[in-house]
């Protein structure tokens, strides 16, 4: 059962699930036994399916995120307990549900038609630019979807995008790696649960 409205997805093709899985495939035996479709999952926060999409085709996670028959379209009828038209009236900040996404789905004018059916959006900032500087992050102690609680740096700007769409940008360093590299986040959900700083 979906309790959160959150769902992540991601493509895989076949040889990615075998690797996944820990098989190997002999090179000469890949292109001759190899389907030519990507599976497109649909998961809870918790890593449980709610539905896969099969395409023979890869046609890119942008284009099955969008089409009439695939992935947003889909969850808009089939996520339970959506916010009533009524409430979505009364808070122009409140979304139906969120979907999380890596870089290959970013697109302004897809985030823009989200944003019009009340979709969220979450995915990796495709352009990020520049580091910020240490002085605009704070240490948070953050619990991630498995209960482990980790301390974390984090940041947020808005940006507005070339269609002058304006969303969150959070971004987030993690304290207890070597390495302190900065990822960032474009979303416009808006709602104070899923603030990342402040």
């Amino acid at each position: 059962m979906l309790t959160n409205k959150t769902l992540l997805i991601s493509g895989l093709s076949p040889k990615e699930v075998a690797r996944n899985l820990g098989l190997s495939i002999p090179i000469a035996r890949e292109r001759l036994c190899l389907r030519g479709t990507t599976d497109y999952w649909v998961n809870a926060m918790d890593g449980r399916p709610f539905f896969v999409v099969s395409c023979a085709v890869n046609p890119g996670l942008l284009s099955v995120l969008r089409e009439r028959e695939h992935i947003a379209p889909r969850l808009k009828a089939e996520v339970p307990n959506q916010p009533t038209e009524e409430q979505l009236e009364a808070d122009p900040l409140l979304s139906r549900f969120t979907i999380v996404f890596d870089r290959e789905g970013y697109s302004p004018q897809f985030f823009a038609q989200m944003k019009e059916q009340r979709i969220a959006v979450l995915t990796y900032h495709k352009f990020p630019g520049e580091s910020w500087s240490e002085q605009e992050f704070r240490t948070h102690e953050v619990s991630l979807v498995n209960g482990e609680r980790v301390r974390m740096e984090l940041a947020e700007r808005g940006v507005r995008l070339s269609n002058d769409l304006w969303v969150r940008n959070p971004a987030w360093r993690q304290l207890d790696s070597q390495i302190r590299r900065q990822n960032g986040l474009l979303s416009h959900r808006h709602d104070q649960a899923h603030r990342l700083s402040g």
